[in-house]
């Protein structure tokens, strides 16, 4: 039985014996339970979530999905577009030239943050180059390591496995006295317990009988540090 927000909300009230405090919701409570959890080893549950890319015209960068956290490949979702990772510093060279050599049909990509403005907290997207020729949806797909995506109703799914439900509800049950009953024990000490307990074990063994491997993913970002080499060339790779 797929788990919600309100559902969490009993599972607070179980353990606290009444509602929490108003300066923190259940809402919080659960995001905060939700970071926690992905971050607690690496979930293969995780690996391979796919995601169409949009693009704008003349834009230099596309948004990434709201739950990204490191990606694995990226190729065109309609197409075979070239793909070719760089970095970062790499992309500033190229953007940098006052006649930009022809790309030769290759999209150069790399992701980035851009840092915090006003109201709006870092955000994470990838960077392109050359800038997007069109206005059009799902022009690529990409093939990421998913992380956490807040969660903003009461009503909304909490994005765990079925059998990754017990060990949410435990963790939450955590976050709530650890930081609403701090005199009962710290935060800390009883998220330990659970990493060290029956409960984490049972979920991190049921999440390893899980596919271990992709194989062979067209547009696979490299495991070694590219290097950019100075247009015209040939000879590109789209990575392992």
């Amino acid at each position: 039985m797929a788990l919600t927000v309100l559902q969490c909300e009993q599972w607070i009230r179980l353990t606290l014996g009444g509602s929490p405090a108003p300066v923190l919701s259940p809402l919080q409570l659960v995001n905060m339970t939700g970071k926690h959890f992905v971050s607690m080893t690496s979930w293969r549950y995780l690996e391979g979530v796919e995601a169409t890319l949009d693009t704008v015209l003349s834009q230099t960068w596309l948004a990434l999905p709201a739950n990204f956290k490191s990606p694995i490949a990226l190729y065109g979702a309609t197409s075979n577009a070239a793909i070719e990772w760089t970095t970062r510093e790499a992309l500033n060279e190229m953007r940098a030239q006052s006649t930009p050599a022809g790309t030769g049909g290759y999209t150069y990509a790399v992701v980035e943050t851009v840092a915090a403005t006003g109201s709006t907290p870092p955000t994470t997207r990838l960077a392109i180059f050359p800038p997007s020729s069109t206005t059009a949806s799902a022009v690529y797909r990409m093939v990421y390591r998913a992380g956490w995506a807040n969660l903003t109703a009461d009503a909304t799914y909490v994005p765990i496995p079925v059998w990754g439900e017990n060990l949410f509800e435990t963790l939450l049950m955590a976050f709530a006295r650890g930081l609403q009953r701090e005199e009962q024990g710290s935060t800390d000490k009883r998220l330990e317990e659970i990493a060290r307990g029956r409960i984490f074990r049972n979920a991190l063994h049921d999440d390893r009988t899980k596919q271990p491997e992709h194989g062979r993913i067209q547009g696979a970002i490299a495991q070694r540090r590219r290097r950019w080499r100075v247009w015209p060339f040939s000879g590109h790779s789209t990575g392992p």
